[in-house]
C-alpha cells in the first residue's frame, strides 16, 4: 500500500492541502463539517499529522441510570488518569456509537460491556474494552482483571486458615461473564484440591431460609462473595440472624471502598486495581493509535489487590448453631 500523503488526502476530501493542514493541526478556520470529513478520512487511511497534539479520547459507558459501583469506580479512575496526562475526553453512551462521528477522537475506550449491535457499528475503530474479555474479536482489545488468579488466591488463603468446606455465592437474577469465569475457576480449584465445590445462588432480593439450612447441613465454614453486589445487598446478607462473621462463617468478598473497610467486622476483600486498569487501557489505546498491526497489541490481565481484614478466622473444625 502506498503511503498516504497530505496531498492525496486533500484529493480524497476534495479540498486543498492547506485546508487539510489547518483541519489536522487545529490552526486556522475550517468549516466544521469539512474538518470532520478530513479527520475521519485521515483516521480511516491511518494518516498521522501533528503527533504532538493533545489526545482526545472517547469513553463509552452506561447512560441508563443503572451504573453500579464497578462502573462508577472504573469511570472515575479512567477520567482521572486521562486528566493527569494533560489529555481530554468525551463521555458517550455505549449504545450510541454513531455519536463518534460528530467529533475527532484518538481512540475509543469502553468502560461497560458493548452490545453486538454497538460492536458492529464500531468496526471501523480500534477499541479498548475494560473487563470485556468475553467479546474478543478483530478490532477489539481487552484490559481486564485477572479473575482466575483472584479466585485461586482466595481459596488458597481460606485453606491456609484450615477451611475445607468453602462455598461461593452468585447472583441468581443476573450473571455476567465475570461471574461465570469466577465460578468455573472456583469449581476447578476446589476439585484440584480434592475438595467439594459448593455453589449457591442468591436472587439479591431475598435469601431463602432453605439455603442457609443447606449451608448448615453441609458444614460450610467459609463463603466467597465475588460478585459486584451492591452495598444494600451485602448489608442485608450480613444482617441475617444465622450469619455471624467470622464466628460462624469466614467471608471474602470484592472490595466496595465505601462499605468493606467500615463494616463490623471489616471485610477481607479482593479489589480490582482500577488505577492500573485505567493506565493500561490508555497505554493500549495509544499503542493502537500508533500501530496499524493488530498483533502488536495484546490483551492484558491486571492482578487484584488483596485487603486482609477481620472477616476471616481460623477454622475451628465445626460450625455449630
Amino acid at each position: 500500500m502506498k503511503k498516504m500523503t497530505m496531498r492525496k488526502l486533500a484529493e480524497l476530501c476534495n479540498v486543498s492541502a492547506s485546508t487539510v493542514s489547518r483541519a489536522l493541526s487545529g490552526s486556522g478556520k475550517v468549516d466544521k463539517e469539512v474538518a470532520l470529513r478530513i479527520l475521519h478520512e485521515a483516521r480511516h487511511r491511518n494518516y498521522r499529522f501533528n503527533e504532538g497534539h493533545t489526545r482526545h479520547w472517547a469513553v463509552l459507558c452506561k447512560f441508563d441510570g443503572e451504573s453500579g459501583s464497578y462502573e462508577l469506580s472504573m469511570l472515575d479512575e479512567l477520567t482521572r488518569c486521562i486528566l493527569a496526562r494533560g489529555e481530554t475526553f468525551a463521555i458517550l453512551p455505549r449504545d450510541c456509537p454513531e455519536l463518534l462521528k460528530r467529533d475527532w477522537y484518538d481512540g475509543v475506550i469502553a468502560v461497560s460491556r458493548l452490545s453486538e449491535e454497538a460492536m458492529t457499528q464500531l468496526s471501523s475503530y480500534k477499541v479498548v474494552v475494560l473487563n470485556g474479555y468475553s467479546i474478543h474479536r478483530d478490532g477489539v482489545w481487552s484490559v481486564f482483571s485477572d479473575d482466575e488468579s483472584m479466585i485461586r488466591d482466595a481459596v488458597a488463603y481460606l485453606c491456609s486458615k484450615g477451611h475445607t468446606k468453602i462455598c461461593i455465592w452468585d447472583r441468581y437474577d443476573f450473571t455476567t461473564f465475570s461471574d461465570i469465569r469466577r465460578i468455573n475457576t472456583f469449581q476447578q480449584v476446589m476439585r484440584e484440591r480434592k475438595l467439594k465445590p459448593y455453589l449457591y445462588y442468591w436472587d439479591t432480593v431475598k435469601l431463602e431460609t432453605s439455603l442457609i439450612e443447606n449451608m448448615q447441613n453441609n458444614g460450610i465454614t467459609a463463603i466467597l462473595l465475588p460478585g459486584e453486589f451492591s452495598r444494600r445487598n451485602l448489608n442485608a446478607f450480613f444482617k441475617l440472624p444465622n450469619i455471624r462473621i467470622p464466628e460462624q462463617y469466614s467471608v471474602i468478598t470484592l472490595e466496595n471502598r465505601y462499605f468493606a473497610p467500615y463494616h463490623t467486622p471489616a471485610l477481607t476483600t479482593f479489589e480490582q486495581d482500577f488505577a492500573k486498569l485505567a493506565e493500561t487501557a490508555l497505554e493500549t489505546a495509544e499503542l493502537l493509535r500508533k500501530s496499524p498491526v493488530s498483533s502488536a497489541v495484546k490483551n492484558k490481565k491486571i492482578p487484584y489487590i488483596f485487603h486482609e481484614r477481620q472477616s476471616v478466622a481460623p477454622c475451628s473444625g465445626s460450625n455449630d448453631f
